[in-house]
Parts: C-alpha cells; sequence; structure tokens
C-alpha cells in the first residue's frame, strides 16, 4: 500500500503500543498482519534451496517491512536505530515538503537530540540539509558521510553530503555484513572534521600509498559468464602479488577482494527483496555463507580461461 511509503507514517505506526488496520468494516492488529507477512514469504520459500536467483517475495512489500522490523526492534528489544540508519532504511518513503523525509524520523531515532536536528520550515531544503551534516560531523560521524557521498550520490551543491531525500538511496558496502563485524578501512576510531566553509570540509587522514596504475575488471550484471571473465581480471590484476602487507596469500587475496570479505552474499537490487529477504533468510545457515565449494570454484578459473567455452562443457566435467 502506498500508505506506508508516506514519511510522517513512520513514526505513527513504530512508537504506539498498539496498532489496528482498517478497511471498511474489517479491522486487523499492526502486529498479527506484519506476522501473517512474514509466515506468507517464508511459505513461498518452503521448497527453495534460498539461493538468490530463487527467492520470491510479495511484491512491494519493502515498505512493510522496513516498518514491521523497525517496531519489532523497538518493541521487543527496547533498542532505537541512529539517524543515519533511518535515512537509509526509510529512503523510499515520499512526502510532498522534502524537508519531511529528514524531520519524519526524528521522534524514532535514538541520537536525534541536537538543535540542528529541530524541524525547521523557514530555512530552505539546503540549509537544512547542511545542519544536519554539520550535527554528524560534530559527532564524529564525517567517515559516515564520506562513504555514503560521492559522484552521483551526493546533492548538486555538496559532494560530501549524501542525498539523503532521495527514494532511491544508493547502496554502500556498508550495509554488508564483514567477517568481524563492519567494515573499516583504518582504525576502529572517530575521525576528526571540521567545516571550513559552507562547501569546503576539512578531516585528517594518513598517506598510504600512491597508486602506479588502474585496470579494468568486467563487471557484468550478475550471470555465470561475467564472474568468470571477472574472477580472471581479479587474478591477472594480482599475480604480482605473492603475500599480501596483512600475511593473506595470493589465493586467499583473490578469494576476499571480490566479495569484500563479506560473511555471505548481499542483496542490493531493491527494497522489496532487500527487507523481505532477509528476514527469512536468517533462519536458514545456508543462506547465510557463501556456498562451500566457493574457493574451488574460484582458483579453478585461469588467466586464459574463456567463459563461453568453460560453460560450453558438460555440467560433470565442469572443476566446480
Amino acid at each position: 500500500s502506498d500508505l506506508f511509503k508516506r514519511a510522517w507514517i513512520v513514526q505513527e505506526l513504530v512508537l504506539p503500543s498498539k496498532v489496528f488496520l482498517m478497511c471498511g468494516k474489517s479491522m486487523i492488529d499492526w502486529d498479527h498482519f506484519f506476522e501473517a507477512l512474514k509466515i506468507c514469504e517464508m511459505e513461498l520459500n518452503s521448497t527453495s534451496s534460498l539461493d538468490l536467483d530463487q527467492v520470491k517475495v510479495l511484491h512491494h512489500a519493502g515498505p512493510t517491512y522496513a516498518l514491521g522490523l523497525t517496531r519489532q526492534r523497538l518493541k521487543h528489544e527496547a533498542k532505537r536505530y541512529g539517524l543515519l540508519n533511518l535515512l537509509e532504511l526509510f529512503a523510499h518513503t515520499q512526502a510532498k515538503i522534502l524537508q519531511d523525509k529528514l524531520f519524519a524520523l526524528l521522534g524514532i531515532a535514538f541520537d536525534s537530540w541536537k538543535d540542528e536536528f529541530t524541524p525547521d520550515y523557514d530555512s530552505t531544503m539546503e540549509d537544512v540539509v547542511r545542519r544536519y551534516a554539520r550535527a554528524f560531523i560534530s559527532e564524529g560521524r564525517v567517515m559516515d558521510l564520506l562513504y555514503r557521498a560521492g559522484k552521483k550520490k551526493s546533492y548538486g551543491f555538496c559532494s560530501w553530503i549524501p542525498e539523503w531525500t532521495r527514494e532511491n538511496f544508493p547502496q554502500t558496502i556498508s550495509t554488508w555484513e564483514a567477517t568481524d563485524g563492519l567494515f573499516y578501512a583504518g582504525r576502529r576510531t572517530l575521525s576528526e572534521a571540521k567545516t571550513l566553509t559552507s562547501s569546503v570540509l576539512a578531516t585528517r587522514g594518513f598517506s598510504v600509498d600512491v597508486i602506479t596504475s588502474t585496470a579494468v575488471i568486467r563487471m557484468g550484471t550478475g550471470n555465470m559468464l561475467s564472474f568468470v571473465d571477472a574472477m580472471a581480471d581479479f587474478r591477472r590484476l594480482i599475480q604480482c602479488v605473492s603475500n599480501y602487507p596483512t600475511g593473506e596469500t595470493q589465493d586467499e587475496v583473490l578469494l576476499r577482494l571480490p566479495i569484500g570479505n563479506a560473511r555471505g552474499p548481499h542483496l542490493e537490487s531493491t527494497i522489496d527483496r532487500l527487507r523481505s529477504y532477509r528476514d527469512f533468510a536468517n533462519t536458514a545457515e545456508a543462506a547465510e555463507t557463501w556456498p562451500k565449494n566457493l574457493a574451488d570454484f574460484v582458483f579453478s578459473i585461469s588467466l586464459d580461461r574463456d567463459a563461453s567455452e568453460y560453460f560450453n562443457l558438460p555440467s560433470e566435467t565442469r572443476k566446480i
């Protein structure tokens, strides 16, 4: 229902102790409705192997899942999401006044107490967004802004502020499940930063090395042919590496690099697939990790492997 996509519906549904849905003379408790929704999708996949391509979802159920899971977290665990997480989780919401996509989430965030987050309809959208960004920076969250922003992901008036109010909020590696928790490219400490002007951000870092060359990786649309091509490119790229600085062998680097060392497959196609799949996939151990033979398959792809010829071979003769 489009009702569940409205920005102000979020806090109205998440916060109350009891919520009822009414249609004509019919009425149902929201929590019962949400449990029924999850059961329906579990039944749809009861005979599935839970391969990503075989997962069946109820179309347009994503916004309902976002609401239901956020409400469950607050009701059963007494935990709230942070504002940055909520801006991603509810990026699909719609509002006539664009600022409402920011203001409507304040009531359910645990970190929305700063004055910069106070709803203000007299200021322009740009001013509101800049205040939000300054508040996050003052909390040491500058890296959370930077890896969400960038080319085609940020507002036109500032390249380092992610476009929180777009409906198709771009997915980032921050949403993946890393083998050892969250992804970090540096030390697990808060970064220092400050705004020099309204559009200039200054932060402190370290010069690690110099990039001497780049290479093209043939990344396709997710089919197996493009996967074989990409893996051959990765192997060619790292063939000069004998041992990685942190101790991994060349084979270990080859295995971890394309998947970002993630614990298992990541879904980022649509909010329906993302929100609904995660809930019942977490009940199956096989869905949380990569296939056991993934390493054998990756290491079987050589530099001179021709993908089309490889898949023309009988399945029993392929090395997988």
